[in-house]
């Protein structure tokens, strides 16, 4: 049976501010974890330690945006970093396989940004991580590779998927758009390690002008071939957020906006194969970010 907690991140208590829940599996129990006072607070991205007993998250309680970790209850919410960056930008944390590492990516300089590798110490200190910073042009969300050695991303303007060696900082692109005409656009997003290690999963998005006319997730092989059409869209909703997998790792979890209520962004779950495609939510917020514990 798959965990009882699923996290995510809504609107529907404090309006404008935005919050981590959690639910059980169907969608029931909802529960509160994040609170904030002050206005425009945001709190987003949250995501499992690989042993399940911690949830990182990115806040701006503080102004800009830092990353904290909490328990599954909520307590016992500590602050990792301090962002001195001048743009206010989210950090979403990345946990590596081992548990070990956080990986996000920040400001750097007049716009360039660096992904920057937390090694945790020990959460219980003062002194709980050190950076190691490699400047490269990656674009959120972030997905490390099982064996933990890359981290697979987008380019800033979704035109390409890349892996980055964090062992000596070179990468490589896997994938990237092909079509040449002014008018028309092809968004790479969301690409995401499968469990096998040599497969790679992505929302694909292909536009003329401001219309869709294809869209849905994709899988192709470390290589980037081989690619097949696992769930499609068909132009009908649009991926807010980017997907997690389920506890087995059988299934992913994902926010969506339908055509059909273009003001709502409900939570979504489908087999890894693009079979049992199911709406888990039906409300008048904007939830996102689901995350299932690992």
């Amino acid at each position: 049976m798959e965990s009882i907690w699923p996290f995510f991140v809504s609107d529907m208590d404090a309006g404008i501010n935005r919050d981590v829940y959690r639910m059980n599996a169907d969608g029931s129990n909802i529960k509160r974890l994040t609170f904030c006072e002050k206005s425009n607070c945001f709190h987003y991205f949250p995501t499992w330690s690989p042993d399940g007993t911690k949830i990182a998250f990115s806040s701006t309680r503080e102004g800009l945006s830092d990353i904290y970790v909490m328990n599954l209850d909520g307590s016992a919410q500590l602050r990792l970093t301090n962002n001195i960056s001048s743009i206010s930008s989210y950090l979403f944390p990345y946990w590596s396989p081992d548990g070990n590492r956080i990986a996000y990516v920040n400001f750097v300089s007049d716009g360039e940004t660096g992904v920057y590798i937390i090694q945790i110490d020990d959460l219980n200190t003062d002194s709980v991580f050190k950076d190691k910073s490699i400047q490269f042009p990656l674009k959120q969300p972030l997905s490390w590779s099982p064996d933990g050695v890359y981290i697979m991303s987008t380019s800033h303007d979704y035109q390409n998927i890349y892996l980055l060696n964090t062992l000596d900082g070179t990468f490589q692109k896997v994938i990237g758009s092909v079509i040449s005409h002014t008018d028309e656009f092809e968004y790479f997003r969301c690409p995401m390690w499968l469990p096998d290690g040599k497969h790679i999963i992505y929302y694909y998005e292909h536009s003329v002008w401001t219309t869709t006319v294809e869209n849905g997730f994709y899988v192709i092989d470390e290589f980037g071939l081989n690619r097949k059409l696992i769930v499609s869209g068909e132009g009908e909703w649009h991926l807010k957020g980017c997907p997690a997998q389920t506890i087995n790792r059988r299934r992913i979890v994902f926010s969506a906006i339908s055509s059909q209520e273009p003001d709502k962004a409900n939570i979504y779950v489908m087999n890894i194969d693009g079979t049992g495609f199911r709406r888990l939510t039906n409300s008048v917020s904007k939830e996102d970010s689901p995350r299932w514990r690992p």
